[in-house]
């Protein structure tokens, strides 16, 4: 709390719409304690390229909510389609080989089986 996360996201955003001419539109998942904050600082832009569906980027906050690759969350979240995905999380992850690799597929969902296979012989 209190690390900037959401400025800085907005300012990637506006870093690739600027820059690289992405101008998303760009999907940001946040626990509903945070949404207040997220709405009024994107609301400072325009918020019509976050209303589509083709989403470039996925921009997780809270991202400690998704280290178990078996959670409704986990599954919901994954079956977006986005070119991209950023994790976020201020809370230190106390880091078992499963909770990586559910981090680590989930941002590289097209990772292949084996070399799951591979990490699961440290799991």
């Amino acid at each position: 709390m209190g690390l900037g996360k959401t400025v800085q996201s907005i300012s990637v955003m506006a870093y690739l719409a600027e820059t690289h001419n992405i101008w998303g539109p760009f999907l940001v998942i946040a626990p509903a304690s945070t949404l207040h904050n997220w709405q009024q600082e994107i609301a400072r832009f325009d918020t019509q390229y976050f209303q589509r569906m083709r989403w470039q980027y996925m921009i997780l906050d809270e991202a400690q909510a998704i280290k178990s690759s078996t959670s409704s969350r986990w599954k919901a979240l994954l079956g977006f389609h986005c070119r991209n995905r950023l994790l976020l999380t201020g809370t230190p992850i106390q880091n078992s080989m499963q909770e990586l690799w559910a981090l680590l597929h989930f941002i590289m969902p097209t990772t292949p089986s084996s070399m799951k296979r591979n990490f699961a012989a440290y799991i």
